[in-house]
């Protein structure tokens, strides 16, 4: 049974202890959403690979319970109180997704899915010996299968609702020693058109989004690895690729996240949101 104070509608975001994760489910809960996210991480999230860290749980790691790291309510727009809780769940993990996803259509409808987890490491297809290409299509293509696997049967249920992948542009034009992580984003786009097509006349939408580079807690990591005494200026130079001569913030890409899963975008379906600054745009 719901109760009176969680009437309204909930949304999951997988991979949301930092990062566009962090602020997707911060900018929905300020709008009246009731967010569970999910992340092996505690928020503030400082590693390089969000919802499941490759140093994450495994074989010789036990896997810790299901403690309630944050809940809080938000104060929403036009008065309609959102509300904030955190959960462990490892997105490559079929039964936690269903576990949290059930949660948040616990509390109120499920109308939204955000899959916001990922990884980065580089390599070649003759560099390394399978374990990073693993790794990569694991995380951040595995995952976002595995994440609509659990959440589009309760949107299903529920009368429809929203699907968004987290992709990158990296898997439209990539650059060298990126072949696991460009094949797997290039993947989730590929899913997210099937998946739009499979399950549009039953009311879910399902897109993605590919930013460009942004200040994550992720890319400043790599970007400490190309120079460890001044990483503000590698991403400056990031920047400098993209025509508006900048790297984009967390929240610019949440905020085309949240138009995304809100009802006006409700023809919208099947297509990849390429929030590059202009990154692409010399590629042609």
């Amino acid at each position: 049974m719901r109760t009176e104070t969680s009437a309204g509608r909930s949304a999951v975001v997988i991979g949301g202890a930092s990062g566009i994760g962090a602020a997707t489910a911060d900018l929905l809960a300020a709008r009246g959403w009731h967010v569970v996210c999910a992340d092996i991480a505690d928020p503030p999230d400082q590693s390089d690979a969000v919802g499941r860290g490759l140093d994450g749980p495994g074989p010789d790691r036990p896997e810790r319970d299901n403690r309630e790291v944050d809940d809080r309510a938000v104060g929403g727009a036009d008065d309609a109180p959102g509300s904030m809780r955190h959960r462990y769940a490892d997105a490559t993990r079929l039964a936690d997704l269903r576990r949290v996803v059930a949660e948040a259509d616990a509390i109120a409808p499920l109308k939204a899915l955000v899959f916001s987890a990922g990884a980065e490491r580089h390599g070649d297809v003759l560099a390394e010996d399978g374990t990073i290409w693993d790794q990569m299509i694991d995380v951040n293509l595995t995952a976002a299968y595995l994440s609509a696997r659990a959440g589009i049967p309760l949107l299903i249920a529920n009368g429809g609702g929203s699907v968004v992948v987290l992709s990158s542009v990296q898997g439209i034009a990539t650059e060298p020693g990126n072949a696991g992580y460009a094949a797997a984003k290039a993947g989730a786009m590929g899913l997210v058109r099937a998946m739009a097509l499979d399950h549009g006349r039953q009311g879910v939408r399902v897109n993605a989004v590919a930013p460009g580079t942004v200040d994550t807690p992720l890319v400043r990591r790599n970007a400490a690895a190309v120079r460890p005494e001044d990483p503000d200026a590698v991403l400056a130079g990031w920047g400098e690729l993209h025509a508006l001569g900048r790297v984009a913030r967390s929240s610019e890409i949440a905020a085309v996240v949240a138009f995304l899963v809100s009802d006006e975008a409700s023809f919208v379906t099947g297509a990849t949101w390429t929030v590059d600054g202009g990154l692409l745009a010399s590629y042609g």
